[in-house]
């Protein structure tokens, strides 16, 4: 059974590519949806597996819905919450 975060053979982590509906922040994110699939596509060429940029990411992205009043999670979203945080290259 897959929960979204899983281990790849380099030991990173990264968000899983499961076939099956996907809870992020109490909200589900279907891949076969076009928006939720750009989501989780963002989150994953943003984090590239990093577990702690995951973590740190995702209350980034709790704070920019909540202060836009926003209930789906978007590239846009994600975008903005990543412009918050230092990631160094």
């Amino acid at each position: 059974m897959c929960d979204g975060v899983c281990r790849g053979r380099d030991g990173s982590y990264a968000l899983s590519k499961c076939r099956s509906s996907r809870t992020v922040l109490g909200r589900t994110l279907d891949p076969d949806d076009f928006t939720d699939a750009q989501a989780i596509a963002s989150i994953e060429r943003i984090t590239r597996g990093n577990f702690r940029l995951l973590e740190r990411l995702f209350p980034q992205i709790a704070r920019v819905l909540k202060i836009n009043e926003l209930k789906t999670i978007t590239d846009d979203v994600i975008e903005a919450a990543a412009s918050i945080l230092v990631i160094g290259n």
